[in-house]
C-alpha cells in the first residue's frame, strides 16, 4: 500500500523547508534511494499505473501534495498569508539560482515558457531586412513568436532537418544561415518530440561574441539534469517547473544575462508596477510623471502576483530535488534506464528516434518508432500512459521510474510484435490463407497462389470457407539497429571471451563483476597467447589409431584438458570458465606421452564423467546426495502416475546399479541405457516442486540437467535424452515459458522420430 504522506516515509513532519533539511542531513553522505522515492509517486507505486509521460507532465507526489495543503490551511486560517507566500516564492528564486548556477536577480516569474520566450522576443530591437535563424522543427511556442514578428520586417531563417533522422544542433548546423544581420539564434536544448540534445554551448561559443543573441527554451531539460546557464552561455532561457520540478502548471521562470539587459534595456511586453523600480511594493501612489525606469535585472519581466500555490508547491520540491536526491545522481538514473530501454528496444528490432549517444539525447525522453494506430490502443489497455507522435511514440521518465517500468513496456511491446502488429504504418503483406497454405505445401509439382482477400478466389471458386490464421501477416524484418546492435555484441562478447582465456583467476574474477566490462570495455589479447605445438606428422591416407588422433590434429597436454569425447568419438571443446571442463591428472604432461590422447580421455569417461562437477557448480552435492533421493521419492511416488514414459523400473536400476560397489561406476554409467544424468536432474526438478521443503532446489536441478542436455543432447539420441526433453519441456510449460517449453518439446518430438526410424 502507497504511504499517504511523507511522514509515513520518513518518520518526519510535512516537508517545510526545516523538514526536507533534516531528510537531507541523513541522505547527504549517502546515495539516493530511487526506490524509496517511488513510494512518493501513488499513482506509480500501486503498481497499477506504468508512467512514462513525465515529459508532459509527472504525476504529483506526496511533498508537493503537502506543500499544497499547507498553502490551502493557511489560506483557510491565516488572515493575511499572502506576506508568507512571497517569502516562499524569493526562496524559490535562491533555489533556482542555486540550481542554474546564477545570481537570483537574474530570474524573473513567469506564467509558462511561452511567456517567457515571448517576453525575451518582444523586447528585442531590430530593424526591417535583419533576422533570426530557428530550426525548422522547433517547439512552436517560440517559433510562432519568432513568425509574428515577420509583419515588421523580421526574416525567420528555418534550418532544415531530417524528421526521420534528426541528429543533434550545434553551431555548424546554424553556421549557413548566419549573416551580418542575424539578431538571434532561437533553440531548444533538449527537443520535445525527439529527444535530440543540441549543443547549446557551442552555439553560444560561436555566434554570442559576434552580439547575436541566443535564446534557449530549457523545458526539457529543468528538472531532469543538471544545469549551468554560465557555461552556456545563454543570453536568455525560459522553462517551466511543472515538468521535471513536479509544480503545478502556471510557474515558469525567465533567466536574463544582466549584461544583455544593461545592453538592450528592453521594455517588456506587459508591464506593471512589479517590474518598476521607482515605486514600492504596494500599489498605494500617485501615478509619476515623467520616464519609467524598470528594474535593471530580470524582474522588470515580472508582475505583482503571481501563481503563489505552484510558488510554494515548487519550494518544497526543489529542495527535495537539490538537497536530497541531486541533479546529477538524477541524470545518470534517468540515463541508466535509457541505456534499458535503448537496449531492450534494440533486441527487439524497434528502433529508437535520434542520435544514440548519451551526449546527444536526453537522459529522460526516448521516441520509439512505433507508429502504427494499434500501439497507442496496446499500451492504454496495459495501463502504460506514454504521448503518441507523428514519428514514434515519445516514452519519458522521472525521478519515480525504475527498471520495471521498462520491463512491462517491453513485455506490452514484445506481445504486439507477437501479435502481429507492426511497428511502422507501412502495412505488412497479408500470407495466404489457410486452405491455400495447405494446397502450396501439397501441390508443389504446379503454382498455387492466394489472392489474399476474404474471401480469396480459390476458395471463393471451390465454395469452401476461407479462413486465416490469427496472425496473418509476414514477420517484420530486423531493424537496422538491431543487426547493428547484434554485430556490436557479437564482436565484443569474441573480445571478451579471448580476454577471459588467457587471464589470471584473479584478473577473470575481476573482469567478470566488473562493470566496466559490461559496458562493452575492450580487453585485448597479449601478444604471448598460446600458439599450438607442432603437428605429429603421419603418412597420408595411413590410417589413425584412436590413441593418436588427438595428437594427430595438433591438441596436445596443454589445451586436451579442455576436450570431452563424445559418444561417438567426436570432439566437444569447453572454454576455461566452462563448469565442464575437468582436470585430468592421469595425462602426462608430455605432449609426445601417448597417455596425452584420445584413449586417455575415453579412460576418464568423456562428458559423462564429470557431469557431477556440474552439479557441484549448482550447489547438489552427488546423484546420491539426500535432496536428490527425496527429489526422487517425490517424483515416483506423487507424479509419476502422470508421467509414465519414464520407464521406472529400468531408471532406478541403472541408478542404484553401482551403489553396491561392483563395477566401475564410469564405465556403468557410460553403459546406461536408461539413465542419463540429464534425465536424473529434470525428474528431480520436477519431484522437488511437490513439496515446499524442496521446491527452492528445483531451478537448481533444472539449470543443471539444461546444461548438460545443451551439451550432449543434441550428438546422438537415445532414450534417456528423448525422455529428459520432454521432463525440461513440461518443467518450462508448467511455470509459463512457453515459448522455450514448446522448444524442448520439439526437440523431443524430433528426437523421438530419430529413433523410431533407427529401429525400423
Amino acid at each position: 500500500m502507497a504511504p499517504s504522506s511523507t511522514q509515513d516515509l520518513f518518520d518526519a513532519e510535512h516537508p517545510t523547508s526545516k523538514s526536507i533539511e533534516k531528510i537531507a542531513s541523513v541522505h547527504q553522505y549517502t546515495a539516493p534511494d530511487f526506490e524509496l522515492f517511488r513510494h512518493l509517486v501513488p499513482l506509480v507505486s500501486s503498481g497499477k499505473t506504468t508512467h512514462l509521460n513525465a515529459a508532459f507532465m509527472p504525476p504529483s507526489n506526496l511533498i508537493v501534495n503537502e506543500a499544497l495543503s499547507r498553502f490551502c490551511s493557511e489560506a483557510l486560517h491565516r488572515p493575511s498569508p499572502k506576506s508568507r507566500w512571497k517569502e516562499d516564492a524569493e526562496a524559490v528564486r535562491e533555489l533556482l539560482g542555486r540550481y542554474i548556477n546564477t545570481d537570483p536577480s537574474t530570474i524573473a516569474f513567469v506564467r509558462d515558457t511561452t511567456e517567457g520566450l515571448g517576453s525575451f522576443i518582444r523586447g528585442l530591437k531590430f530593424q526591417p531586412g535583419d533576422n533570426v535563424v530557428i530550426l525548422d522543427c522547433e517547439h512552436p511556442n517560440q517559433a510562432f513568436a519568432w513568425l509574428t514578428l515577420r509583419s515588421a520586417g523580421l526574416e525567420v531563417r528555418l534550418v532544415s532537418t531530417d524528421p526521420e533522422n534528426p541528429v543533434a544542433a550545434d553551431a555548424k548546423t546554424f553556421a549557413p544561415y548566419v549573416d551580418e544581420r542575424t539578431r538571434a539564434i532561437g533553440l531548444s536544448s533538449i527537443m520535445f518530440h525527439t529527444g535530440q540534445r543540441n549543443d547549446v554551448a557551442d552555439v553560444c561559443g560561436a555566434f554570442r561574441h559576434r552580439g547575436i543573441h541566443v535564446l534557449a527554451d530549457l523545458t526539457q531539460q529543468v528538472g531532469f539534469a543538471a544545469v549551468d546557464v554560465e557555461e552556456l552561455g545563454v543570453s536568455a532561457a525560459a522553462f517551466s517547473l511543472h515538468k521535471g520540478l513536479n509544480s503545478p502548471t502556471g510557474f515558469a521562470a525567465l533567466y536574463v544575462d544582466t549584461q544583455v539587459i544593461h545592453e538592450m534595456d528592453p521594455v517588456p511586453p506587459i508591464v506593471g508596477y512589479g517590474g518598476v523600480s521607482s515605486v514600492g511594493d504596494s500599489e498605494d501612489f500617485a501615478v509619476p510623471e515623467g520616464p519609467v525606469v524598470f528594474h535593471p535585472t530580470a524582474k522588470r519581466y515580472e508582475h505583482a502576483n503571481m501563481s503563489f500555490i505552484s510558488a510554494v508547491a515548487a519550494r518544497a520540491f526543489l529542495q527535495f530535488y537539490l538537497e536530497v536526491m541531486g541533479p546529477r545522481n538524477l541524470e545518470q538514473r534517468l540515463y541508466s534506464l535509457g541505456d534499458a530501454l535503448r537496449q531492450s528496444c534494440a533486441e527487439l528490432g524497434v528502433g529508437v528516434v535520434g542520435p544514440s549517444e548519451r551526449k546527444h539525447h536526453a537522459p529522460h525522453l526516448h521516441v520509439l518508432r512505433l507508429q502504427n494506430p494499434r500501439w497507442s490502443e496496446r499500451l492504454e489497455a496495459a495501463g502504460i500512459v506514454a504521448t503518441k507522435f507523428r514519428i514514434g511514440i515519445r516514452v519519458s521518465f522521472g525521478f519515480y521510474s525504475n527498471l520495471e517500468d521498462v520491463e512491462r513496456l517491453m513485455a506490452v511491446i514484445r506481445a504486439g510484435l507477437e501479435s502481429g502488429i507492426p511497428p511502422s504504418l507501412k502495412p505488412t503483406k497479408r500470407i495466404s490463407c489457410k486452405r491455400c497454405q495447405y494446397r502450396k505445401f501439397a501441390e508443389t509439382s504446379r503454382q498455387f497462389k492466394c489472392s489474399r482477400t476474404e474471401p480469396c478466389q480459390n476458395c471463393s471458386t471451390s465454395n469452401t470457407p476461407c479462413e486465416y490464421r490469427p496472425v496473418d501477416r509476414k514477420r517484420v524484418p530486423a531493424s537496422h539497429e538491431y543487426v547493428a546492435s547484434l554485430e556490436s555484441r557479437i564482436s565484443w562478447l569474441e573480445t571478451f571471451v579471448q580476454s577471459l582465456r588467457v587471464a589470471t583467476p584473479e584478473q577473470r574474477e575481476e573482469m567478470l563483476n566488473s562493470t566496466a566490462a559490461a559496458e562493452g570495455k575492450d580487453h585485448s589479447l597479449p601478444s604471448s597467447s598460446y600458439k599450438a605445438q607442432k603437428e605429429i606428422r603421419t603418412d597420408e591416407g595411413a590410417p589413425l589409431a584412436p590413441g593418436n588422433y588427438i595428437s594427430h590434429l595438433g591438441i596436445h597436454a596443454r589445451s586436451s584438458a579442455n576436450l570431452e569425447l563424445g559418444l561417438e568419438g567426436s570432439l566437444i571443446y569447453h572454454g576455461a570458465t566452462s563448469i565442464f571442463r575437468v582436470d585430468l591428472p592421469s595425462i602426462s604432461k608430455d605432449p609426445r606421452d601417448p597417455e596425452n590422447t584420445t584413449a586417455a580421455l575415453l579412460r576418464g569417461g568423456g562428458i559423462e564423467a564429470n557431469f557431477e562437477s556440474v552439479m557441484q557448480h549448482f550447489g547438489i552435492d552427488g546423484p546420491s546426495s539426500p535432496a536428490v533421493l527425496q527429489s526422487l521419492t517425490q517424483f515416483f511416488r506423487w507424479q509419476y502416475p502422470h508421467f509414465m514414459f519414464i520407464y521406472r523400473e529400468a531408471f532406478l536400476r541403472d541408478h542404484f546399479s553401482n551403489d553396491d560397489g561392483e563395477g566401475d561406476a564410469n564405465n556403468g554409467r557410460n553403459n546406461r541405457k536408461y539413465w542419463s544424468p540429464a534425465l536424473l536432474l529434470s525428474i528431480c526438478a520436477l519431484g522437488a516442486l511437490v513439496s515446499l521443503d524442496t521446491k527452492a532446489s528445483s531451478e537448481r536441478f533444472f539449470l543443471a540437467a539444461e546444461s548438460i542436455i545443451m551439451v550432449t543432447g543434441l550428438t546422438r539420441p537415445s532414450v534417456a535424452t528423448v525422455q529428459a526433453f520432454l521432463c525440461l519441456a513440461l518443467y518450462e510449460i508448467g511455470r509459463g515459458n512457453l515459448s522455450k517449453g514448446w522448444g524442448y518439446s520439439g526437440e523431443y518430438a524430433t528426437q523421438r522420430e530419430s529413433l523410431e526410424m533407427l529401429r525400423s
